[in-house]
């Protein structure tokens, strides 16, 4: 499973879905606006994480898009 970090533009409108994928907030108790434009997707194991973020990158409102990297051991 690959987890795709997005920005919005600014002033677009948020999302509950993009690309037929559930977009939750990755900041949901932010109170900053700046937060309040990260968005995380849950990517199921059978889906191409670079294929979608090329696709988010192509989406009107989407200003960033890349996949998060995995978690390291401290």
């Amino acid at each position: 499973m690959a987890d795709i970090i997005i920005r919005l533009h600014d002033g677009a409108p948020k999302p509950e879905h993009l690309l037929g994928f559930d977009v939750l907030p990755l900041f949901p108790d932010a109170r900053e606006q700046e937060l309040d434009s990260w968005f995380a997707i849950r990517l199921p194991d059978d889906q191409n994480a670079d294929e979608v973020v090329r696709a988010l990158t192509q989406t009107p409102e989407v200003a960033t898009a890349y996949v998060k990297p995995p978690e390291s051991a401290p």
